[in-house]
């Protein structure tokens, strides 16, 4: 199957607050890969993006509620903030095992009448 099935660990946070955070950063970042990184730990998460050819980086620090170790994991931003800004819901759940594996996206909680799920490959930080 595609679809991981064994997703240990969860992230739940306010959508608009990632999406702030991503479209801050994000400019800081490399502009051909376009990688930011996300570092959960228990009651936060990191958004950093970071270009090392030009001395930039950009990092800040939002409120989640996560369960699982700390864990450092990429994405390309324009990917990620595509899928965020799609899903009709004000909190979002983001499951995921490990840093090389692909990882959920799915609205959190039952404001959402439509029932999907978003996958999302990450990228080697």
């Amino acid at each position: 199957s595609v679809i991981p099935q064994a997703n240990n660990y969860s992230a739940i946070m306010e959508k608009n607050a990632w999406i702030s955070a991503i479209n801050r950063v994000a400019p800081m970042g490399n502009d051909a890969s376009e990688l930011i990184q996300f570092t959960f730990s228990e009651k936060e998460t990191k958004v950093i993006a970071e270009n090392t050819d030009f001395c930039k980086k950009g990092e800040e620090t939002i409120p989640c509620d996560y369960n699982g170790l700390k864990m450092a994991i990429g994405f390309k931003s324009s990917y990620f903030l595509q899928t965020l800004q799609n899903i009709n819901s004000q909190k979002i759940e983001l499951e995921l095992s490990q840093p090389n594996r692909a990882c959920l996206i799915k609205p959190f909680g039952n404001e959402c009448k439509t029932e999907y799920t978003y996958l999302i490959m990450p990228l080697a930080l």
